[in-house]
């Protein structure tokens, strides 16, 4: 996600040998987990996953890929309208697959596991102190923006690999045509 978040992650990577988490790890895991806004960044990025307009599921993108999946149906069709409120519906179901209250819950686990109560208070402190939060403000706001930029970063990803993948297959069918086996 974002810069705290690699540090976060190398952070737990670090503490390994700590694997074993007790009640009090648990609390000082919530506390940390809370300050680090972890259920925010991810609410962050699943409000971008599901209104993008860059979105790879987009109604007439589906359409424009792979028209024959509508048998007939078209953007002009006065019908379309029901069509976009489909693939909102369905855009919508797909972000759900978690809540920022789980991803709070994982990596609350996780620090509790794999760190140190040591070193769960020292970045508490850290996290507690005025450039720590001048830092929880940075890094949120700069996740906002990220999510927005990936959003656009997928969608030309996954442009470039259909427009691949339909080049590739075109000459497939044309070997098929050529050479029925």
């Amino acid at each position: 996600m974002t810069s705290r978040l690699l540090l976060c992650l190398s952070l737990l990577i670090s503490m390994a040998a700590h694997a074993q988490s007790t009640p009090k790890k648990v609390a000082l895991a919530e506390q940390l987990v809370k300050l680090l806004h972890f259920d925010r960044m991810f609410d962050d990025y699943l409000k971008e996953c599901s209104t993008s307009p860059s979105s790879t599921l987009d109604a007439a993108v589906s359409y424009r890929e792979h028209p024959e999946s509508f048998d007939g149906l078209s953007p002009q069709s006065a019908y379309w309208g029901e069509v976009d409120a489909i693939y909102g519906r369905y855009l919508a179901k797909i972000c759900e697959y978690s809540t920022g209250e789980k991803v709070t819950q994982y990596f609350t686990q996780q620090f509790a596991e794999h760190a140190s109560e040591e070193d769960l208070r020292a970045a508490l402190a850290f996290q507690s102190s005025p450039t720590g939060r001048r830092l929880q403000a940075i890094t949120l706001e700069a996740n906002k923006a990220f999510q927005e930029e990936a959003s656009k970063l997928i969608r030309k990803a996954h442009d470039d690999a259909e427009d691949q993948y339909q080049r590739e297959i075109a000459e497939i069918i044309r070997k098929f045509h050529a050479d029925p086996k």
